[in-house]
C-alpha cells in the first residue's frame, strides 16, 4: 500500500467515503489509488461496496503438519476406496499431510484442535492400509475450500490484490503465486499513476488483466479439487481416466505450465507476441557492462526493458543511454518488443 491513509471517523462514514472514492489522501493531502491486499474477509472492500460472489464446495478436507519417521522419501499420493492423501516433505522429517475423505469426516473435536491426531491416522490408515503415526503435530486443521471472487478488482481509487479480491481451493498452491503475481502487476502502474495522473487508466487495466487472470486460476483449483475430492464411482472413473491422460507428454507439459503459473510462455519465441503474454527469459547480448546477461536479470531494476531484434553491430553507447527504457539486443526475436517490469509483454 502506497503512504496514505483514510481519516478517522465512523464506519458508516469511511465506507461511505470509499464508495465515493474520496477520503483516501497521501501525505501532502492530494487524493492517491491505493492497493488493498487486507485478506478474505477484506473490510476495504466491504467499506468499498465491492461484492463477492463466494461458492462453499461441499468436500470435507483435513490438513495437518506433523512429523512421520517411517513414511515415504518423496512426495507421495494416493486414492483409496475411503479418500485421497497428498503428502509432500518440507526436508526435515516433517511432512503437511492433505486428506479427502470420501465418506462424512468425524473430527469427534472442535476443527484445527492441534492435540486431535485420531481422526487423521484413522483416515490414513483407511486409504493407504498403513499405520503411519503422527508425532510432533504442530497444526490440524478441518475445513471445506470455497471460491470467492470480487465482482471488481477497482472502485475509484481503491485497487483490490491479493485474497482481498480472489480465494480459491489451495489446491495446485497457486494462492501465494497468484498474489505476488498481482502485486508484481499492480506495483509499477500504482507507481505510475501517482507519479502522474494521465497514467490513471493502467489501473483498469490492471483490474482487467488479473481478474482473468484470477478466473484461470479459480478453474484449475475447482477441477483439481473435484479431481481429488469427489467421492461418487464416475469421480473415481475420472481420476483413472485423467491419469492415465497424464501421463502423455504434452499434456503434463501443459499441466506443468499451468501450475506453475506460466500459460502461454515457454522457451519458443517465434510465435506471435500478445500483449500481455508472460515473456520467457531470453539471452541477451553481451555488452561491455554486461557481458552475461539474461531478460529477467534486467526486469529486477524495475523498468521496462526494450527488446530489440539483432540488425547489424550493436552501440555501445546504448547500454549507457537507455535509462529508464533499458534498451537490450537478443536473437530470440525478429522485431522489437517492449517489456513490462512484470515480465509481460506490453
Amino acid at each position: 500500500m502506497l503512504p496514505g491513509h483514510v481519516q478517522a471517523g465512523p464506519e458508516d462514514t469511511v465506507g461511505e467515503d470509499l464508495r465515493r472514492g474520496v477520503g483516501v489522501t497521501g501525505e501532502a493531502g492530494e487524493r492517491r489509488p491505493l492497493g488493498h491486499c487486507d485478506g478474505a474477509h477484506s473490510t476495504v472492500r466491504r467499506l468499498a461496496g465491492i461484492s463477492a460472489h463466494r461458492t462453499v464446495h461441499p468436500y470435507d478436507v483435513l490438513s495437518v503438519d506433523a512429523r512421520i519417521d517411517a513414511g515415504p522419501q518423496q512426495p507421495w499420493s494416493h486414492w483409496g476406496r475411503d479418500g485421497m492423501v497428498l503428502l509432500l516433505p518440507f526436508g526435515d522429517g516433517r511432512w503437511r499431510l492433505v486428506l479427502y475423505p470420501y465418506r462424512q469426516l468425524a473430527t469427534g473435536g472442535t476443527p484445527g484442535a492441534a492435540d486431535d491426531t485420531g481422526p487423521a491416522e484413522e483416515l490414513l490408515r483407511r486409504i493407504t492400509g498403513r499405520d503411519l503415526a503422527l508425532g510432533e503435530v504442530e497444526w490440524i486443521s478441518h475445513y471445506r475450500c470455497e471460491h470467492r471472487h470480487a465482482a471488481r478488482y477497482r472502485h475509484h481509487r481503491v485497487v483490490l490484490a491479493g485474497d482481498a479480491a480472489h480465494v480459491h481451493p489451495p489446491t495446485g498452491g497457486q494462492g501465494l503465486n497468484t498474489g505476488i503475481a498481482d502485486a508484481m502487476s499492480l506495483g509499477w502502474r500504482l507507481a505510475a499513476a501517482v507519479a502522474d495522473p494521465a497514467h490513471d487508466r493502467l489501473l483498469d487495466a490492471y483490474a482487467e488483466e488479473r481478474r482473468r487472470a484470477a478466473c484461470r486460476v479459480m478453474r484449475l483449483t475447482g477441477a483439481m479439487l473435484r479431481f481429488n475430492a469427489t467421492p461418487a464411482l464416475w469421480g473415481h472413473a475420472l481420476r483413472v481416466a485423467g491419469l492415465g491422460v497424464a501421463r502423455l507428454p504434452p499434456v503434463r507439459r501443459r499441466l506443468a505450465a499451468a501450475l506453475a503459473g506460466l500459460p502461454g510462455s515457454g522457451a519458443s519465441t517465434g510465435a506471435r507476441v500478445r500483449s500481455g503474454a508472460r515473456a520467457p527469459d531470453v539471452p541477451l547480448l553481451p555488452t561491455p557492462r554486461s557481458p552475461h546477461r539474461r531478460l529477467f536479470e534486467a526486469l529486477r531494476t524495475g523498468h521496462h526493458v526494450h527488446l530489440l531484434p539483432v540488425c547489424g553491430t550493436p552501440d555501445p553507447r546504448a547500454a549507457t543511454s537507455a535509462l529508464p527504457l533499458l534498451t537490450v539486443r537478443t536473437d530470440a526475436y525478429r522485431q522489437a518488443h517492449v517489456v513490462r517490469p512484470d515480465g509481460h509483454f506490453l
